[in-house]
């Protein structure tokens, strides 16, 4: 990932005992997929191709219905604070 991309990542909740908003990966690549100029998404790992070249209001509508049960509980993984990871913030 480099500054500039466009990626669609896919976050766990805030660590709930961070100092400040804390959030990782989900599946590490599995998490990070990149978005084209045509907002269509290209996933990082291979076992999501079938979603290559969706829009993402499709990703989105279906990540909404997926979680419109009981959210998945996640695997506790390292994680990195916003501060420092600067440019996950910038724009």
């Amino acid at each position: 990932m480099a500054a500039g991309d466009r990626v669609l990542l896919f976050l766990t909740a805030p660590v709930p005992d961070a100092e400040e908003p804390t959030y990782f990966l989900t599946g590490v690549g599995q998490g990070f997929w990149q978005v084209r100029d045509d907002d269509t998404v290209v996933p990082f790992a291979a076992r999501y191709n079938q979603h290559a070249a969706r829009t993402i209001a499709e990703i989105r509508r279906a990540v909404a219905e997926a979680l419109s049960g009981n959210p998945p509980t996640s695997m506790p993984v390292p994680a990195v604070s916003l501060k420092a990871a600067p440019l996950a913030s910038a724009e």
